[in-house]
């Protein structure tokens, strides 16, 4: 079997960089606007076609996104292009989400990556003929994966559905039977209590460090690993290095709820199982203190 040569290059040898700019997103428009985190409106115009945006600062910082249209890029983006066609774009975003580009980048109070420190990434290449095999065989498992997103989604939806019908409507089997009472939110029924959030949870901010893809202390589970699903792909989530005593405080625990805090605020997750996992300090854990209810509930 003839065996392949990949070639060991700079993201600066094969990809162009642009900056993105700022723009007021329209309902309507005819082209997408992306910022950090994915789609955030649209717009009348547009600046580039057939692009991969990088989140370039925040809790997106690093987080990939193919466009294969025309698209506006917001300013905490940056753009990358292939230089000519001796690379595939769909091959290079692939790449670039297995680099983990956030670990590369800088910055004090939040992490910050720019077009000079893109440009210096090491990595290897194979020829253009394998690139596209390699890009088509992943293609084929995103369609997959987003087959199921979608028929999880639905399910979500159903699940949704059956909340409002049971506990906002409080439509739920036997309800017939049931008396309505008074209380300060209108009629409930009779046996149900009204309680703050605050009277069934603590909460906690998570800890700040930077992820790490060496399996080197516990899993590191961030906003971006929640952010699109209500569940947790542990495989994917990173690590990071952390003292025992701080590993006590943020360690999360079956039953535990997380909720993001910044960038796509409100989104939750649920931690179903005992793993060896903190969590970030764009998160902030619910953590019940009664057994008097159910997380999954409460979720």
């Amino acid at each position: 079997m003839k065996s392949i040569l990949f070639k060991s290059i700079l993201l600066g040898d094969v990809l162009k960089f642009f900056n993105g700019k700022s723009i007021k997103p329209g309902g309507n428009g005819e082209y997408p606007v992306y910022g950090s985190n994915g789609l955030i409106g649209r717009s009348d115009e547009y600046a580039h076609q057939d692009g991969l945006i990088i989140g370039r600062v925040g809790a997106y910082c690093g987080a990939i996104k193919y466009c294969e249209t025309h698209f506006w890029a917001s300013d905490n983006t940056i753009v990358a292009q292939p230089k000519d066609n001796s690379f595939d774009i769909e091959y290079v975003y692939y790449l670039l989400g297995e680099l983990n580009l956030n670990r590369y980048a800088g910055g004090s109070a939040q992490p910050l990556l720019t077009q000079t420190v893109l440009r210096q990434v090491p990595t290897l290449i194979p020829p253009l003929s394998t690139q596209r095999k390699i890009a088509a065989v992943l293609r084929a498992y995103d369609d997959l994966i987003e087959n199921n997103t979608r028929r999880i989604e639905i399910l979500e939806e159903m699940a949704g559905a059956i909340y409002r019908e049971w506990f906002v409507e409080f439509r739920f089997p036997g309800h017939e039977g049931v008396s309505m009472v008074e209380s300060e939110l209108g009629l409930i029924p009779q046996g149900w209590e009204v309680k703050r959030l605050s009277d069934l949870v603590e909460t906690q901010y998570g800890y700040t460090e930077s992820a790490i893809e060496e399996d080197v202390g516990p899993k590191f589970v961030r906003g971006k690993d929640i952010n699109k699903n209500s569940y947790i792909d542990w495989d994917t989530v990173p690590f990071c290095p952390i003292e025992s005593e701080k590993y006590a405080k943020y360690r999360l625990h079956a039953g535990d709820i997380l909720v993001i805090r910044m960038a796509d605020p409100g989104k939750v997750a649920i931690i179903e199982k005992e793993i060896d996992a903190v969590f970030a300090s764009y998160l902030i854990r619910l953590k019940l203190n009664s057994r008097r209810l159910s997380p999954y509930y409460l979720f």
